[in-house]
């Protein structure tokens, strides 16, 4: 399994720096790990910068493989040392802020089923507060005309 890293050009126009998982002369396509999208940003001083970003949204940890179709990339070639290792480092970053984000989630969804829970013990134990219920009136008044004239 060849682990080297490649930057892509597609005939779209998107440049993708990725880990190359699997590359058959025989396949229509490439699989790849850690697909990360690269933007550039240009400033009105004329001072470029760029960035990177997942690929495919929510696609951020390594084990998520990626299909590259041959026939759309343009350009490829083995991205220089100070690109590979922002790369790596932006690879990382973009792994903890997955696990942060799932984290996040799961803790939420815990407290939800949390408070189901005590709902559905209140109501069995029969400790549920009666509350009122304020039914709003839905009805429009019509106008009824003073005179009897049709119109």
């Amino acid at each position: 399994m060849n682990k080297s890293l490649q930057h892509f050009r597609f005939n779209t126009g998107e440049e993708v720096i990725c880990e190359i998982m699997e590359w058959s002369e025989e396949e229509d396509f490439i699989l790849v790990r850690n697909a990360m999208a690269i933007e550039t940003n240009l400033f009105d001083n004329a001072e470029r910068m760029y960035m990177f970003r997942p690929w495919m949204l929510y696609i951020e940890k390594p084990h998520e493989i990626l299909f590259i179709m041959k026939n759309n990339i343009v350009a490829h070639l083995v991205p220089n040392d100070l690109l590979s290792i922002q790369y790596l480092k932006a690879c990382q970053d973009m792994n903890v802020i997955a696990d942060e984000r799932i984290a996040e989630h799961n803790k939420r969804e815990a407290m939800k089923l949390k408070e189901m829970v005590e709902k559905i013990a209140n109501l069995k134990k029969g400790n549920v507060e009666k509350k009122e219920i304020e039914i709003p009136n839905n009805v429009i008044p019509f106008l009824v005309p003073d005179d009897d004239l049709i119109h």
